[in-house]
């Protein structure tokens, strides 16, 4: 047995698709088939039964193929197991179905609530709905919501939901930073699962998301689009229009940032995240701090505070239930939330780290050098690096590193099992309890850093003249934070 390799077709045709206008239409007439015949081999459709590469049909569009690119046959060829050592599709995607929600789950936040609240979206002139609800339907979207609004929460309620429900499409979410330079997704969603998936047959279930991609019964959830890097931006733009153009019966969702906003470049419907309305509120709340009258005091004190706004931002109510029915506005909430996670540690389990203040001063400076690469994931070797590298000229810092933790690896672990801002997540990564908690470091030591804020001046200034959409998503919220905290 056989597969086409369709994504080395796809390399074939976009590698100098500027140059020649080398669209799927203007390649399907050189070759002499329909479009939709062109099509179905660059998806990877053919592969749905099995590639028969001997069939009449199929050896004409090898040879025209081979012949246009200036390739051989047996490179758009990968011989494959026998049919009878090849599990059934139908079994590979109800496996993916069963293990994806759990990859989501995998990955602790202390933040998120006992009982979550379902997340709503809003399309132009139409009332609120799940992110399920609106995948569901079909459709290309960009949903954009702020720091902490709730889109990673979002896309873990619309794939559980999906992956539940044995008749609806089937959901792949994929975060778009950890995506790499080559365009076939399937191996890439498929990788991501990682040890979800140890002993099953990959290029089996690959194949069979390549068909049920084919058929339209898939839902794609793109995550993070803002946190790419900003020299990736234009190609990540490139691969979405490509693999929303390769399967248009396919739901395709992007989640970005508004700085971020990749709507016109993708041409695809803008969406927004709603904000929480009072009663899904105060259950939050009463989720958190476990009493009602407790939650409705609290809120009737943002209200008058004039916090309305900030209340209905999941993440930021949240960290208002840190703060034992203290009240601050935006501009503060972000650092006394950090004052409490390091000096009580995660709620229900914590109990602070060694030395807070020092402790927080080797985060700011980690964040800092973390801030200047994209991501959001590090290992904990990485970590350790850049957080010596950021010490490197600051003995005293060092000497204060080595007697209260014994050096990097144990001030690592202090912070991770005590001070709830910074631990390991899925697969051994290690991230911030939230970005913009990470945002809020860097603008503290931007604040003491002068020639570091001037640099991050001039590379925003540089990013909103070339329109760099992620550049401006990256530095925009952490200087607009700097500008709240230094006097008017």
């Amino acid at each position: 047995m056989a597969r086409f390799r369709n994504e080395v077709l796809l390399r074939l045709r976009l590698e100098d698709e500027g140059e020649h206008n080398r669209t799927q239409e203007a390649v399907a007439e050189e070759l002499g088939v329909s479009a939709r015949t062109y099509r179905r081999y660059e998806a990877g459709e053919v592969n749905a039964d099995g590639f028969e590469p001997d069939g009449t049909y199929a050896r004409r569009f090898l040879k025209r193929c081979a012949a246009f690119f200036g390739v051989s046959e047996e490179s758009l060829v990968e011989r494959t197991a026998p049919p009878a050592e090849r599990p059934a599709a139908s079994r590979l995607l109800a496996l993916w179905r069963l293990r994806l929600p759990g990859l989501l789950a995998a990955d602790p936040t202390y933040l998120r609530a006992p009982r979550e609240v379902p997340l709503q979206v809003a399309r132009d002139g139409q009332p609120p709905q799940s992110l399920a609800a609106l995948a569901a339907g079909g459709g290309r979207f960009v949903v954009l919501g702020e720091a902490g609004a709730g889109k990673t929460t979002a896309v873990r309620q619309a794939v559980t939901t999906l992956a539940q429900d044995g008749r609806a499409r089937l959901p792949v979410w994929l975060e778009l930073p950890r995506l790499g330079a080559s365009l076939p997704l399937f191996p890439q969603a498929v990788a991501a699962l990682g040890p979800a998936l140890d002993g099953v047959d990959r290029p089996a279930l690959e194949a069979a998301l390549e068909a049920a991609a084919g058929a339209g019964q898939l839902a794609l959830f793109f995550d993070a689009f803002d946190e790419i890097a900003p020299t990736a931006e234009a190609e990540r733009l490139r691969a979405l229009r490509y693999w929303a153009d390769a399967w248009p019966q396919v739901t395709c969702v992007v989640l970005s940032r508004p700085a971020a906003d990749p709507t016109e470049g993708l041409g695809f419907e803008r969406v927004h995240l709603c904000g929480l309305n009072p009663a899904e509120q105060k259950e939050v709340l009463e989720a958190r701090l476990d009493s009602g009258p407790q939650a409705e005091r609290l809120l009737r004190q943002a209200e008058a505070a004039g916090l309305g706004p900030l209340v209905q931002n999941p993440l930021m109510l949240g960290l208002l239930a840190l703060l034992d029915g203290e009240v601050v506005d935006a501009r503060r909430l972000l650092s006394r939330a950090l004052d409490v996670l390091l000096v009580r540690g995660a709620p229900g389990g914590g109990r602070g780290v060694k030395e807070p203040v020092g402790a927080r001063h080797l985060l700011r400076r980690l964040a800092l050098q973390l801030h200047g690469a994209p991501g959001e994931q590090w290992s904990q070797e990485t970590l350790a690096s850049l957080l010596m590298e950021a010490m490197e000229a600051d003995l005293q810092g060092q000497l204060h590193l080595r007697m209260a933790w014994g050096g990097v690896t144990g001030f690592l672990e202090d912070v991770a099992r005590n001070g709830a801002v910074l631990a390991p997540a899925a697969q051994g990564e290690w991230r911030f309890l939230h970005r913009a908690l990470r945002e809020a470091l860097v603008a503290e030591a931007l604040a003491v850093d002068r020639l570091a804020a001037a640099r991050a001046r001039r590379l925003l200034a540089d990013a909103e003249r070339d329109g760099l959409r992620t550049q401006i998503s990256r530095w925009r919220p952490v200087l607009d934070l700097l500008a709240a905290q230094e006097p008017s």
